[in-house]
C-alpha cells in the first residue's frame, strides 16, 4: 500500500537555514523527542564569501534581535551573493536558453556551496531567468541573468498560494512512493519482522533520542510493530556518523551492531556497497529535519520519539491505556 497524508513542515535541513546569511530569522522548529542536524550551516559556510566580513556573519556578537532586522546587513548580503554567481552566457535558441541556463547555474553554485552539501535539483520556475535550487532541504531561487539568490517562499498572487509549498508537497508525495518502492533488503529489519504494521525510522547511531527509541524497540517487538530502520547520519556524508552507519550496514549481524553503536560501543568499521546515501538523500525529499523521524505505514509522520505504548497505540496494536 502506497502512504498516504503525510504532515510535515520546514525547510531547515544538516546543514542549517539558508536564511541566517541573510539575517532572517530561521523558520526552522525542533520537537521535543527529535534530534536536528549538527553539520556546519551551509549558509554559515557561504558568509565566508568573498567582501563578507566576520561581523556580518550570522555569529557575531551583536544581539540576536539586531542581527535579524537588519535590512542593510541582508542587502549587503545578497550582493555578496550576486558577486560569486556567473552570468549565464546568452543563446539565441530559446529552447536551449533554460538547458544551458541551468547548467550554469548548478556549475556556479558549486563553486560557493560547502564540501558535503548536494545540490539536488535545478528547475525552470514560472517566472523567465528564474530558477529553484535544493540544496538539502533549502529551497533557493536564483537569477541566472542577474546573479541573485532569493531566499523564501514565493508566492502566487493570483491563486494566493505559495507556489514553494506547493512544490515540497509535490516532492514530498512522490518520496513517499519511491520509499514505498524501497525493498526492505536496502532496510535494517528489527522490531517484528513478521508484524501486520510497520513504522519507518530515520535514525543516527548518535543521536541522544535515537538511542532511547532503540532501546524501546524490545517492547515494539512484543507488540507486533516491525520497524523498518533507515539511515540518516545528521552530520552529512563526510561524518564520524555517516561512517559508523556504513559499517552497521555492513556488520555480519545488523542489529547487533545498531544495538552496539547507540550503546556507545566500537564497531568494527567495515566498508561496503551499502544504501545510506540512498537513505539520506530521500530523506530530504521527505522533509526530515531531524531524527528520529518516524512514519507510520499509512504515512502519517509522528515527529521525533514517541514512547512505545503510544506508538503501539497509533499503530492500532493497542489501547491507548496500555
Amino acid at each position: 500500500m502506497t502512504p498516504g497524508g503525510m504532515r510535515v513542515s520546514g525547510t531547515a535541513g544538516p546543514h542549517g537555514s539558508v536564511r541566517q546569511v541573510l539575517g532572517y530569522p530561521s523558520r526552522s522548529w525542533i520537537m521535543p523527542g527529535y534530534s536536528a542536524g549538527r553539520s556546519p550551516s551551509l549558509i554559515h559556510e557561504l558568509s565566508g564569501l568573498r567582501g563578507i566580513q566576520a561581523s556580518d556573519r550570522p555569529h557575531s556578537k551583536e544581539s540576536a534581535m539586531t542581527r535579524n532586522f537588519r535590512p542593510d546587513r541582508a542587502l549587503t548580503r545578497v550582493v555578496m551573493l550576486a558577486a560569486a554567481l556567473a552570468i549565464a552566457p546568452p543563446v539565441v535558441n530559446a529552447q536551449d536558453r533554460v538547458t544551458v541556463e541551468m547548467d550554469a547555474v548548478r556549475e556556479n553554485l558549486l563553486k560557493i556551496i560547502p564540501d558535503g552539501a548536494t545540490i539536488t535539483s535545478v528547475e525552470p520556475t514560472d517566472m523567465q531567468g528564474v530558477y529553484h535550487v535544493r540544496i538539502g532541504n533549502e529551497h533557493l531561487y536564483v537569477y541566472s541573468h542577474a546573479g541573485f539568490v532569493l531566499i523564501g517562499e514565493v508566492y502566487d498572487t493570483d491563486r494566493r498560494v505559495s507556489w514553494t509549498r506547493e512544490r515540497q508537497n509535490r516532492e514530498q508525495q512522490l518520496a513517499i512512493q519511491e520509499l514505498d518502492g524501497i525493498p526492505e533488503s536496502r532496510m535494517i529489519i528489527m522490531g517484528d519482522p513478521e508484524g501486520k504494521r510497520y513504522i519507518t525510522v530515520f535514525t543516527d547511531t548518535d543521536c541522544g533520542w535515537c538511542q532511547k527509541f532503540h532501546r524501546d524497540v524490545p517492547a515494539l517487538k512484543e507488540g507486533g510493530l516491525k520497524v523498518r530502520y533507515m539511515m540518516w547520519p545528521r552530520a552529512g556524508l563526510d561524518s564520524d556518523s555517516y561512517r559508523e552507519a556504513v559499517a552497521v550496514w555492513c556488520a555480519a549481524d545488523q542489529g547487533d551492531a545498531m544495538t552496539r553503536a547507540k550503546a556507545g560501543e566500537e564497531i568494527e568499521r567495515k566498508v561496503c556497497e551499502n544504501p545510506v546515501d540512498e537513505h539520506y538523500q530521500l530523506g530530504f525529499r521527505l522533509g526530515v529535519q531531524g531524527t528520529p523521524f518516524i512514519m507510520l505505514d499509512d504515512g502519517r509522520v509522528l515527529g521525533g520519539y514517541v514512547a512505545p505504548e503510544k506508538l503501539l497505540a497509533e499503530a492500532g496494536l493497542q489501547s491507548a491505556d496500555g
